[in-house]
């Protein structure tokens, strides 16, 4: 695969996330939430809320999708999706939650 090719199947798209009870998600880099609501929103939708990124980690939940943040690389880095703080917080059981993700 040339590097060109490679760059284009690593740009970020619009994913939708299905968040299924007991899926971990990590909080990183909020500013408009405060994360005890974040927590607790996740927490009502049956999601477990971790401290880190893992390879488990099926979203990252953020108010900056281009944080430099080490949660926000490590996410990116294990193509984990990003997802905005306030589209999250508009989700419902069972709802898909927009994200961002890479192409690969």
């Amino acid at each position: 695969m040339d590097d060109e090719t490679l760059l284009r199947a690593r740009r970020p798209v619009d994913v939708l996330v299905e968040l299924t009870p007991g899926a971990h998600v990590v909080i990183s880099t909020l500013s408009t939430h405060g994360k005890a609501e974040v927590t607790a929103h996740a927490e009502s939708l049956g999601l477990v809320v971790k401290p880190e990124v893992s390879k488990q980690t099926v979203l990252l939940i953020t108010d900056d999708l281009e944080a430099p943040s080490r949660r926000a690389r490590k996410a990116r880095s294990l193509s984990v999706p990003l997802a905005l703080a306030a589209d999250f917080m508009r989700c419902e059981k069972g709802q898909p939650v927009p994200a961002t993700g890479d192409a690969s």
